[in-house]
């Protein structure tokens, strides 16, 4: 299984992250089905007994698609959309949000800036040419 404790445990200063998983679904529709089965099958029992720490809840939503939702230690929430998928598919969404941190990805696309620049001075294209011409004049 792709969730539990081990080695791919996601956690901040060593404390995990994931504090509460709800999982919502509709006993009779059809876009609930995939997750009827995750849950008859026992995935989410055994996902509770790996994993202590972690508050799972199990809400019943007449007419609405699925979702799982997580909540996170410093306040973030992921709502996950598990509409018509397998269970294997389930389990792996599980997983994925026991292993985050709870927060969005932060795209870091920043020049660098520094006080004290290279010795050797800023490299270019031509650098490696002169190079090869200094090897060859030798």
């Amino acid at each position: 299984s792709s969730f539990g404790g081990g080695a791919r445990t996601m956690s901040w200063r060593g404390k995990l992250q994931l504090q509460k998983l709800t999982v919502a679904f509709c006993k009779s529709g059809g876009s609930s089905s995939g997750l009827r089965s995750f849950l008859e099958s026992g995935q989410l029992d055994a996902f509770r007994t790996r994993n202590p720490l972690v508050e799972v809840s199990e809400h019943h939503r007449p007419g609405r698609h699925p979702c799982i939702s997580a909540q996170y230690a410093k306040g973030g929430e992921r709502v996950v959309d598990v509409k018509n998928k397998s269970p294997e598919e389930i389990e792996r969404v599980v997983g994925t949000l026991r292993r985050s941190v709870g927060r969005k990805v932060q795209k870091l696309n920043r020049q660098v800036n520094t006080r004290f620049p290279s010795v050797q001075g800023t490299w270019t294209v031509f650098d490696s040419e002169k190079l090869r011409e200094g090897f060859r004049g030798s």
